[in-house]
């Protein structure tokens, strides 16, 4: 197994998240290079060279892949032209774990990845870590485009049925369903920060337990034993790197 982690970043203009986004892709790289992995950031016109992207108008805002979204339409572009990042690197690289930028890495240590999880699931149980390979990746591809092409008016397929009654179309919404679909796409957390469950912190357990979290969606833990915890962010956190450097404090990381 290779140790490329990539992620991917292009600016959007006028838009906060995006400025503020900026700020932590040294870090997210700092970061993973420590833990042992290879990071690399791909931007907008590495995902447009992606001969894939000629089957699908990745700019046409009246498209399946934007009905109903609730994003920002230059967000939303950016989260589907990601994937002809992702998908491009991996055809001509090799399989690779994909990371968001604003996941830390907190034990997932390169050298111990293979041996903790054993043979690299396709897919992790959230949509900010994932590892996917070329064959994974074209059915992936495909499945995206087979929605982009999809006549709702026809009612012929109940997967993408389900996706509009959402009233939310996103690309991690498609996704899920093109992995839901796929029985070769297996849903493995990494040892995530991801429940809604409240409970007093224990840091000990953190420590021990812990591979990564997610600044993006808030912070959660839970130990092997499946039990959850959550954290309070301090009210005077609120941007992405405050959260970031609050949990690098509480773990004794820094």
């Amino acid at each position: 197994m290779n140790n490329n982690v990539i992620c991917y970043y292009s600016n959007i203009k006028n838009y906060k998240f995006s400025d503020e986004s900026l700020l932590l892709i040294n870090s997210w790289k700092e970061n993973w290079k420590q833990k042992g992995w290879n990071p690399i950031v791909l931007d907008e016109d590495y995902a447009r060279s992606n001969n894939s992207i000629n089957e699908i108008d990745i700019d046409d805002f009246e498209s399946n892949l934007y009905k109903f979204s609730r994003n920002n339409p230059s967000y939303s572009i950016q989260c589907y032209l990601r994937w002809f990042a992702y998908t491009k690197f991996i055809f001509e690289n090799g399989y690779a774990l994909w990371s968001d930028y604003d996941v830390y890495n907190h034990s997932l240590e390169y050298i111990t990845f293979e041996s903790k999880y054993g043979k690299p699931s396709l897919h992790c149980g959230s949509g900010a870590v994932g590892f996917l390979n070329s064959d994974i990746s074209k059915e992936w591809l495909n499945y995206l485009k087979e929605f982009y092409k999809y006549d709702s008016t026809n009612v012929t397929n109940t997967e993408f049925e389900e996706i509009f009654k959402s009233e939310d179309v996103n690309d991690m919404m498609i996704f899920k369903s093109f992995a839901d679909s796929n029985p070769d796409v297996q849903w493995r957390p990494l040892s995530f920060n991801f429940n809604w469950d409240r409970s007093v912190i224990d840091v000990k357990i953190m420590n021990e337990n812990w591979s990564l979290f997610h600044a993006h969606g808030g912070l959660r833990s839970s130990n092997n034993g499946n039990q959850f915890q959550s954290i309070d962010i301090p009210s005077e956190c609120v941007t992405r790197t405050e959260i970031k450097s609050y949990v690098e404090k509480l773990l004794n990381d820094k």
